[in-house]
C-alpha cells in the first residue's frame, strides 16, 4: 500500500502553484532537471506535495496534488498536464486530491471536496452524486468485489454497487448507531434505528473521520480517528472492533493471508506494531523489543513483511511478524517513509532519497537523492517514479 493512514492532508496556497505550472508546464515543455544518481524531474507537477500516484493498466499515469487538483502524463512522465475540467477548481482556492481507483474504463478521483469520476482517462470529470451538492471531503477509495467504498473525513463511509445510487454504512459503537445523511448531518440511534437524532454541535464524532480504508478479502476495514471499524460481507453496519477504540490512533494498514496489521496507538495496549490473526476482534503487540520507533509504512513484499519507520530504518519478517530484523546496511537515511516494488525488487523512499534492495548482499544501495521527503513510489515500464514534497515527481529508469 502506498504511504499509509498519515495526517498528510495540509492546504496550500494556489496562486503562485497554477502559475507556476502554467509556465512550467505550458510554455516549457521540454524542461528537465537531472538530480543526482540520474533522477529525472519530470515536468510537472510542480508546487506542491504529491499527495498520490494512480498507474492506469494501459500505462496512463495520474497525480493526485496538494492544490493543484489532477495531473496526467501519457508518455512516461516525460511530460505532465493538468486535467481538471469537470472538478470544482477555482484558481486560487486549490483542490487537494488525496486517492484514486479504477475498475475497468472507470476511474475515480477522492478530493478534498466531492468525489469525482471519469471515463475517457481524465479528460473530463463530473462529480459522483453521492451528497449532490453539498461537499464532501473524500480520504480514500476502494473496490471490494464489485462493489465501490468511499472514505470522507466528515461523513464515514459510503457504497456503491451499481455506481448510480450510494448508501452510507452505518456505524455501530457499543450499543449506539450512527449514520450520515444528505441534509441532516450524522445522526444517531439508541433503539436499533427505529428512531434517529441528530448528532450536534460542537459535540465532533470522530468514527466518521475516515483515514484509510484496507481489506481481508471480502471483508471491509476502516481505520478511523475514533478507532478501527469493521464490516463483514453478512453485515449490515460498520462495527467498532474494540469498544476500547476510542484511543485508538492508526498510521499504517498491511493485510497478508487471513492477517492484519497495523500501527499505532491500541488504546490499553500502547503503540506500536499489531497483528490480528482474526479480521481485528483481538490484536497482538509484535516486535515489542527490534522496534521501538514509530513504523510509518507497512507493505508486504511476497511471502515477507516490511516495516518502515521514523529514526530506524526499514525492518523485515519472514515469519509474518513473529520476528524482525533490521535491514539498514547501505541506508543512510535513518527515517523510511515509503516502500514500494516492482514485483522484483524492493525501494525505500526516505527524506532525502530513494534506495534499492540488493537481495544476494542484504544491503541498500542508493538511486540518488532527491530535495524533498519522498511521499510514493510507482514502478511502471521500466522506470521508479518518486512522488515528493513540494518538487514534483521524479523517474529513473530501472530496467531496459
Amino acid at each position: 500500500m502506498e504511504r499509509q493512514i498519515r495526517d498528510t492532508f495540509r492546504w496550500s496556497l494556489l496562486v503562485i502553484w497554477v502559475a507556476a505550472a502554467v509556465i512550467l508546464i505550458g510554455l516549457v515543455p521540454q524542461l528537465r532537471a537531472d538530480v543526482n544518481g540520474g533522477w529525472v524531474q519530470t515536468n510537472g507537477p510542480y508546487g506542491g506535495e504529491i499527495l498520490a500516484i494512480h498507474e492506469t493498466p494501459k500505462g496512463v499515469l495520474f497525480a493526485g496534488t496538494s492544490g493543484g487538483g489532477i495531473f496526467r502524463s501519457t508518455d512516461r512522465g516525460d511530460t505532465w498536464a493538468p486535467v481538471n475540467t469537470g472538478l470544482r477548481f477555482e484558481p486560487g482556492e486549490g483542490l487537494s486530491v488525496r486517492a484514486f481507483a479504477q475498475k475497468g474504463g472507470l476511474l475515480y478521483a477522492g478530493t478534498t471536496d466531492a468525489l469525482y469520476a471519469s471515463t475517457n482517462r481524465g479528460d473530463t470529470w463530473h462529480q459522483v452524486p453521492i451528497f449532490g451538492k453539498r461537499f464532501v471531503s473524500v480520504s480514500d477509495i476502494m473496490f471490494v468485489g464489485a462493489r465501490v467504498y468511499v472514505g470522507t473525513l466528515n461523513r464515514g463511509v459510503w457504497y456503491s454497487d451499481d455506481r448510480d445510487s450510494w448508501q452510507p454504512v452505518i456505524t455501530t459503537i457499543g450499543d449506539r448507531m450512527y449514520t450520515a445523511t444528505l441534509n441532516s448531518g450524522v445522526r444517531y440511534s439508541d433503539d436499533d434505528g427505529d428512531s434517529w437524532r441528530p448528532v450536534l454541535p460542537p459535540a465532533r464524532l470522530d468514527a466518521m473521520l475516515v483515514r484509510k480504508l484496507s481489506s481481508i478479502g471480502t471483508t471491509l476495514v476502516a481505520a478511523t480517528q475514533n478507532g478501527v471499524f469493521r464490516q463483514r460481507t453478512n453485515e449490515d453496519t460498520l462495527t467498532a472492533i474494540d469498544d476500547d477504540s476510542v484511543e485508538q490512533r492508526i498510521n499504517a494498514f498491511a493485510a497478508m493471508d487471513n492477517l492484519l496489521y497495523a500501527s499505532g496507538s491500541m488504546g490499553k495496549e500502547g503503540s506500536g506494531l499489531f497483528r490480528s490473526d482474526d479480521e481485528g476482534d483481538s490484536w497482538t503487540r509484535i516486535a515489542t523489543e527490534e522496534i521501538t520507533r514509530t513504523v510509518e509504512t507497512i507493505a508486504v513484499y511476497g511471502t515477507r513483511l516490511y516495516a518502515g519507520t521514523s529514526g530506524s530504518g526499514v525492518f523485515r519478517s519472514n515469519d509474518k511478524g513473529d520476528s524482525w530484523t533490521s535491514i539498514n546496511d547501505g541506508l543512510d537515511e535513518a527515517s523510511a517513509t515509503s516502500i514500494g516494488t516492482d514485483g522484483t525488487k524492493l525501494y525505500a523512499g526516505t527524506f532525502t532519497g530513494v534506495f534499492g534492495w540488493i537481495e544476494g548482499e542484504e544491503r541498500w544501495e542508493s538511486i540518488g537523492s532527491l530535495p524533498h521527503q519522498i511521499l510514493s513510489l510507482a514502478v511502471l515500464d521500466g522506470f521508479l517514479y518518486a512522488g515528493t514534497a513540494y518538487s514534483g515527481v521524479y523517474k529513473i529508469q530501472i530496467a531496459e
